[in-house]
C-alpha cells in the first residue's frame, strides 16, 4: 500500500522531454494526453524496475520504505507501529487505469492483484480492544488493491527558473484482502501471537479502515519531500 510515491515520481518522469530509452514525452492539451500517461507511467515503471543510478531513481523491485511510522490514536484500533527496512514487491506489475493532470492537480487511478511487504517492525497498543505488543520479523500481503492517489501543485521559482512542487498529497487504499503474519508478537508466545495473526486476519476489513486515515498521514509528508526533490531539478517548463 505505499507504492503511490513511485507512481507519482514516474509520472514526472513520464512527462519529462528528455526520456531515456524508449520512453515518449506526452503532451498537455493533447487529446490523447491521459491515455499517453497511462501508457508512459507503465513503461517507465518497466524501465526502472530495476532502478537507474544515473538518474538518481531507486529499484522498484522491491521498492524500500527504510522507516515508515504508523500512529493511531482514537477508534476501536490504537496502536504505534513502526517499520523498518520495509521491502514491497510486486509494483512492477501495477496496472494504472487512468490519469488525469494538469499541472495544478494530478489524479492517478490504479490496481494491483497482489503486493508483498516484508521488514522489521515494532507495536504497541489495541486492536479492537485487545492488546498488541511485539518486535520482529512482519510481513503484509495485500490482495486485488484498488489506488487513488490525488495531488494537489504548484509552480515556484527559484533561481530566475520557475519549478513544480507538491503542495498537499492525499490517498486511499482499498484491497479486498489483507493478511498480517505479526512474528514475535507478546515476547515470543506462540500460543498469543498466533491467536492475534488470526484475529487480525478475520478483522482485516475493519482494521484496514481504521488505520487508513494514519497511514495515509505518515507517508504523505514523506512523499511530499521525495517528490519535490525530482520536481526542483525539472523546469516546469519541460513538463508541462
Amino acid at each position: 500500500m505505499l507504492y503511490q510515491l513511485s507512481i507519482v515520481l514516474l509520472c514526472v518522469v513520464g512527462a519529462w522531454s528528455a526520456l531515456p530509452g524508449n520512453l515518449k514525452p506526452c503532451k498537455m492539451g493533447s487529446n490523447d494526453y491521459g491515455d499517453c500517461l497511462k501508457t508512459e507511467i507503465t513503461n517507465a515503471i518497466k524501465f526502472f524496475k530495476s532502478g537507474n543510478k544515473k538518474m538518481g531513481v531507486h529499484p522498484i523491485e522491491p521498492f524500500r520504505f527504510v522507516t515508515m511510522s504508523v500512529n493511531q490514536g482514537t477508534g476501536p484500533v490504537t496502536i504505534k507501529l513502526d517499520l523498518k527496512n520495509f521491502d514491497m514487491k510486486g509494483l512492477s506489475n501495477i496496472e494504472i487505469q487512468e490519469v488525469k493532470n494538469d499541472w495544478k492537480t494530478m489524479e492517478i487511478k490504479a490496481h494491483l492483484k497482489e503486493l508483498d511487504c516484508e521488514g522489521e517492525y515494532a507495536i504497541q497498543g489495541k486492536v479492537l480492544m485487545l492488546p498488541i505488543s511485539g518486535t520482529g520479523k512482519c510481513s503484509i500481503k495485500a490482495k486485488e488493491l484498488d489506488l487513488l492517489a490525488v495531488l494537489k501543485m504548484s509552480e515556484v521559482t527559484k533561481g530566475g527558473k520557475t519549478y513544480m512542487q507538491v503542495d498537499g498529497f492525499d490517498v486511499d487504499i482499498n484491497p479486498k484482502r489483507a493478511i498480517f503474519d505479526f512474528q514475535n508478537l507478546f515476547n515470543g508466545d506462540k500460543a498469543l501471537g498466533d491467536n492475534m495473526n488470526l484475529f487480525l486476519n478475520e478483522n482485516h476489513e475493519e482494521i484496514v479502515r481504521e488505520l487508513k486515515p494514519a497511514i495515509s498521514k505518515g507517508m504523505s509528508a514523506g512523499f511530499t519531500h521525495l517528490a519535490n526533490q525530482v520536481l526542483s531539478r525539472i523546469n516546469a517548463k519541460d513538463i508541462k
